[in-house]
């Protein structure tokens, strides 16, 4: 038998390097961590997710550190209860922001250089609807996410993180030199990444599927009112998209839907073939506080210029 000649030992090793890297891409998650796909192969999706967060954070606070050396050391010089008051005033402000942000950007065209924001989420809505059917009086649900399809568009690009960091760096980058003793730059990026982990990861959590994750913890004798609370908080959502905007809230708290009176909760659970009818998705329609209500009123307006102009 003739030995095997040199382009065939490349090739074999060509193929066998293949398999490695290809055996190797089975067991490590794509950058969307998060993805139905990506957390049923991968057991430790949240983990790799948290981690590639914090890597960005930390690459951030690396730039910062390198080309604004003196700025950085009189935030850090603050110290580490500065740090944390920072973060959590930050983390209270980014619940509002993404308050308007999911009412009046992801929900409605208002922005044109920002379409695409509107037409995905808009398109997970379709793909996770809650609707009611008016001949059998029940509802019509859509919304737990079990498999790739309906899990289109339900998170973030997992490049996300870097136009939150630049959309708020205008407002902190003159705060942090008027004021560099007060560690806006440290707080409030991390709480950006805090905010964003929490939003993706509560999210996927909402539309985990009914018996198999959530029936357990409804169930439970100590915690299942508030289990079910969760729960019906963002199905509301999905059945009538005026009300419960926060998802990450203020640590998992929707302070800005208490606020503005937009906090509604389903008398009971939409689950997909559970007696209702339209009535129940109105009696979800919020009397929203100023300045929610008057907002509505321009933003409404504006789109309607809008389509107008198309």
């Amino acid at each position: 038998m003739d030995d095997p000649s040199a382009d065939d030992l490349v090739r074999a090793e060509v193929a066998a390097g293949t398999c490695v890297l290809e055996s190797l891409a089975m067991r490590l998650p794509t950058l969307n961590f998060l993805s139905f796909e990506s957390r049923t192969r991968n057991r430790g999706a949240i983990l790799w997710f948290a981690a590639f967060i914090a890597l960005q954070l930390l690459a951030l606070f690396v730039f910062v550190r390198y080309f604004f050396r003196s700025t950085w050391d009189q935030q850090v010089s603050a110290g580490i209860g500065a740090i944390v008051l920072t973060g959590l005033l930050c983390s209270l402000l980014l619940c509002f922001a993404e308050y308007f942000f999911h009412r009046y950007l992801l929900h409605i065209e208002t922005v044109r250089f920002l379409r695409a924001f509107c037409t995905s989420h808009l398109k997970h809505h379709k793909l996770t609807s809650i609707g009611f059917d008016d001949a059998k009086k029940t509802v019509r649900s859509e919304y737990p996410i079990c498999d790739v399809a309906h899990d289109d568009k339900a998170t973030f690009p997992p490049w996300g993180l870097i136009p939150a960091f630049a959309a708020f760096t205008p407002f902190f980058a003159p705060f942090a030199f008027s004021f560099p003793q007060i560690p806006i730059l440290i707080g409030g990026y991390a709480a950006i990444a805090i905010a964003l982990f929490l939003y993706e990861t509560v999210h996927v959590a909402h539309h985990l599927p009914y018996d198999a994750w959530w029936k357990p913890k409804l169930n439970n004798r100590v915690f299942g009112r508030v289990w079910r609370a969760a729960y019906g908080f963002h199905q509301a959502h999905h059945a009538n998209y005026r009300c419960n905007l926060n998802v990450a809230g203020f640590f998992g708290i929707p302070v800005a839907d208490l606020l503005f009176g937009t906090y509604k909760l389903p008398d009971e659970l939409l689950l997909d073939g559970a007696p209702a009818t339209k009535e129940d998705a109105r009696k979800l329609t919020p009397r929203p506080r100023w300045p929610v209500g008057w907002l509505d009123r321009v933003v409404f307006k504006r789109r309607r210029w809008m389509s107008k102009r198309n």
